[in-house]
């Protein structure tokens, strides 16, 4: 099980985009990591068709890290190590 701790500056939604639903408000986002290496990336609102087309920059609410890995039933996580480089002599 991944754990993600993230910060919303909750004064950037835009308005429009939160709709009702059933139990309350709700806005739709996308977590996108862009920094493998320290698990870190941004929130950002989804956008319309039409802004997808126009190439608008999606609104950026705010950022998370993942922070714990914790092993799950058959499939538990395994640390990874950096691949070494090994030289040697083989012709191929």
């Amino acid at each position: 099980m991944k754990r993600f701790f993230f910060k919303i500056n909750c004064s950037k939604i835009t308005k429009s985009k939160l709709w009702k639903g059933e139990n309350g408000q709700y806005l739709q986002g996308t977590l996108i990591l862009n920094d493998e290496d320290k698990m870190e990336g941004f929130i950002v609102e989804n956008q319309t068709k039409e802004e997808r087309e126009q190439k608008v920059k999606g609104n950026i609410l705010g950022n998370f890290k993942i922070v714990e890995t914790k092993p799950t039933g058959d499939n538990p996580v395994q640390p990874t190590e950096p691949v070494k480089q090994i030289e040697d002599d083989l012709p191929f």
